[in-house]
């Protein structure tokens, strides 16, 4: 621009609209129905927290119980693969002793094996 006034006149008048914009958005009034709608979302959003809170806590105790069923029936396998284990050796030891065994002694080992 050639001429400074003229270049100070329209960055004076872009700087005064551009207050005047300013000052009107600061001192508009605030939005009344923004408050209740925000207050309603913050019900709407804590209800709907609690219930997820209450939904969570509930499936919480359901892990536990499950949790606690599942360790019942752990300990319950390994007692009853005791047992197994301690009834294969019983019969591998009857097994290996059956060359030594009478014949009425046989004879009760075979009819008692599957009692």
């Amino acid at each position: 621009m050639k001429n400074p006034i003229l270049s100070t006149i329209l960055l004076t008048s872009l700087f005064w609209f551009l207050g005047c914009y300013v000052y009107l958005d600061l001192t508009k009034e605030e939005c009344v129905d923004c408050l209740s709608i925000i207050e309603d979302n913050n019900t709407r959003y804590q209800t709907e927290l609690d219930s997820l809170k209450a939904l969570s806590d509930s499936l919480n105790r359901e892990i536990q119980v499950v949790t606690y069923k599942t360790d019942s029936l752990r300990n319950s396998i390994t007692a009853r693969n005791k047992e197994l284990n301690k009834l294969r050796i019983k019969y591998n030891e009857a097994i290996a002793n059956i060359d030594n065994m009478s014949n009425d002694e046989l004879g009760e080992f075979f009819s008692n094996r599957y009692k």
